[in-house]
């Protein structure tokens, strides 16, 4: 019996040492992981240094970024495999987060950032597939186009509750000075307040299946509809006097019908190209909204 529990023992025991040495290897890959991740933030920016998996810089007061309320602040350039918090800090070590430059890889599958960041940099928060819900800050004074171009899984899109630069509505963000659509995703419904759909609003929403444009946006940007790969029908009505080239690139499976009789000058040549073989997306001319409701419900 002695000889029989003196075996058990030395299994359990060998099992233990084994497990702590593969627990020790994920533990080596997962830092050399981050390390390596880190010196190629530090190739390209300099003074990098990691917080909790935030890849961030210290900086200060120039002529481009003048903060009154600080004079250094937080630059927020990346973060690492290891990220898995769901909502950003407003400081590192009592240093205020002001600009965030680039946050792709959220492992979260919501995600919020809040008051007090002042700059997000265009296409920060693109390719974050694991979003489903992103809410930003409705103070920050500038918010970049294509934040959610390509997180094609995101249903919930808003700002905080603040009163501020930006407000949201239906699942879109919405700049308030220039009432122009900044990012939607695919369950949003675009307001009849907004003037404008601006650069790669809906860009990559794979999963989008209507868009349902109002009469009050007069001008649609480059590529805001680009990828929409669920997207089959829209309507353009004739308040649109402005669209830039690209709008609907790649949209294999989508119909357009206008108001207008024929594209109008202010239109770019390019606006409906579906693809680099210069194929051009279906339009279907002086189409009005009676009829292309009755076209669709057939």
């Amino acid at each position: 019996m002695e000889e029989t529990v003196d075996m058990i023992k030395n299994k359990i025991h060998k099992y233990i040492v084994l497990a702590l040495s593969v627990l020790v290897i994920i533990l080596v890959v997962l830092y050399v992981l981050q390390a390596k991740e880190l010196k190629g933030y530090r190739d390209e920016f300099p003074f990098s240094k990691l917080h909790e998996g935030i890849i961030y810089a210290v900086a200060e007061n120039d002529e481009n970024y003048q903060f009154d309320d600080t004079d250094e602040y937080i630059l927020i350039r990346g973060i690492s495999a290891l990220y898995s918090k769901n909502i950003l800090p407003t400081e590192i070590d009592e240093t205020p987060i002001k600009i965030i430059y680039s946050f792709k890889g959220i492992a979260s599958n919501e995600f919020v950032v809040p008051d007090g960041i002042s700059f997000i940099n265009a296409t920060a928060f693109s390719t974050n597939t694991n979003l489903r819900k992103l809410v930003l800050p409705a103070t920050a004074n500038t918010i970049g186009f294509g934040q959610t171009e390509y997180c094609y899984n995101l249903v919930e899109l808003k700002v905080t509750d603040l009163d501020g630069n930006y407000i949201s509505e239906n699942n879109c963000i919405i700049r308030k000075d220039e009432m122009s659509l900044i990012a939607g995703c695919q369950t949003s419904i675009i307001p009849d307040k907004v003037k404008a759909i601006d650069t790669h609003a809906f860009m990559g929403q794979l999963y989008l299946k209507s868009a349902d444009i109002p009469r009050t946006v007069s001008s649609i940007g480059y590529k805001a509809f680009a990828e929409c790969l669920s997207l089959k029908e829209i309507y353009i009505p004739s308040s649109v006097v402005e669209i830039e080239n690209l709008a609907f690139w790649r949209c294999n499976n989508l119909t357009i019908y206008c108001e207008a009789e024929s594209k109008p000058d202010s239109w770019h040549d390019d606006w409906n190209l579906l693809n680099e073989e210069n194929e051009q997306i279906e339009v279907h001319w002086d189409v009005s909204r009676e009829k292309y409701e009755k076209i669709i419900s057939e």
